[in-house]
């Protein structure tokens, strides 16, 4: 029976409960999710204390973040199948044993497929947490001039180290390292051929120090290091460079930056007073990926407002 975590009221840890609920049924563009993780942030504790704006009328199930497969599908759903593994961001309503998401990724492949149109450029779209699919872009791209790789994957799990577990690091290692590390492996060969360039992303939280960023900040530290180390292999083949920016406006920062007041802290924590953009790492990717930084390898660029370095 599926089941869902409740804040009955303001309060200690004393006020969540488990309730059954019935199946949830999706909608026209919607997937039913059968979450296996589900996100608890500081937020979600601000919530349950009755501290955190804005929030639904008590009870309410809380969560900003989910991650699982796919149960059932919606009308009009393409591009998904039922037993695929998907993320979503959610309003609120987490921490359920289902839940219900609402297709945005469409937009996103649509978006794709006009550069791909305009730029006459291939594309394909892959789980980069199945080896086999990684291993399959060596076959696609086989007859492909590969000049840059950037590889923009990111999570966070943020949680105090007594509650860390092996397997956090691992499912981080997962997503954020191997993946990289075998797709340069697949198309070293044309990157050096062309002169390439690869463009790493880590997390300003490497250098500077944030509580309870055990997990992320110690997996993109070891993507710096493997940064420096392929830096100093391929040259003078193949560039190697590496992003870290600060907090920026994304579907992972979307539950955080919806309260007001905590943006509003966040931006002021920053030397440049305000919340970094998608634009603002692009930018720096594009620079590295061309033959404009040729002079440029095995760095560590901050994009950051001047957070790791000023504050």
């Amino acid at each position: 029976m599926p089941r869902r975590l409740v804040i009955t009221k303001a309060g200690s840890p004393s006020v969540l409960d488990v309730i059954e609920m019935p199946m949830p049924k999706p909608k026209e563009n919607e997937v039913c999710i059968e979450v296996h993780f589900a996100g608890i942030n500081f937020a979600d504790t601000l919530m349950r204390l009755g501290l955190y704006q804005p929030r639904p009328p008590f009870p309410f199930t809380p969560g900003y973040e989910v991650s699982g497969i796919i149960h059932s599908l919606g009308r009009g759903v393409k591009g998904f199948e039922v037993g695929q593994r998907v993320v979503a961001a959610m309003s609120n309503g987490g921490q359920a044993s289902h839940v219900i998401s609402t297709i945005e990724q469409r937009k996103s492949l649509d978006y794709i497929k006009n550069i791909s149109s305009e730029t006459g450029c291939k594309y394909t779209v892959v789980d980069v947490l199945d080896s086999t699919k990684i291993e399959s872009l060596k076959n696609e791209f086989a007859n492909e001039e590969i000049k840059g790789i950037a590889y923009c994957v990111g999570s966070i799990d943020l949680k105090p180290l007594r509650m860390v577990k092996k397997e956090d690091f691992q499912k981080c290692f997962d997503l954020n390292f191997y993946p990289i590390v075998e797709t340069i492996k697949n198309f070293q060969e044309s990157l050096k051929k062309n002169k390439g360039s690869v463009v790493i992303f880590s997390t300003v939280a490497v250098r500077r120090g944030f509580t309870n960023h055990s997990i992320i900040a110690s997996v993109k530290g070891a993507l710096e290091g493997l940064t420096v180390s392929l830096a100093a292999e391929f040259a003078p083949n193949i560039r190697v460079n590496c992003i870290a920016p600060s907090l920026t406006k994304s579907k992972i920062a979307e539950p955080m930056l919806k309260n007001k007041l905590i943006a509003e802290g966040i931006a002021k924590a920053h030397p440049m007073k305000r919340i970094g953009e998608g634009k603002d790492a692009a930018a720096m990717a594009k620079f590295l990926l061309t033959d404009e930084s040729s002079w440029i390898t095995g760095q560590i660029i901050g994009v950051d407002g001047g957070r790791s370095k000023l504050t």
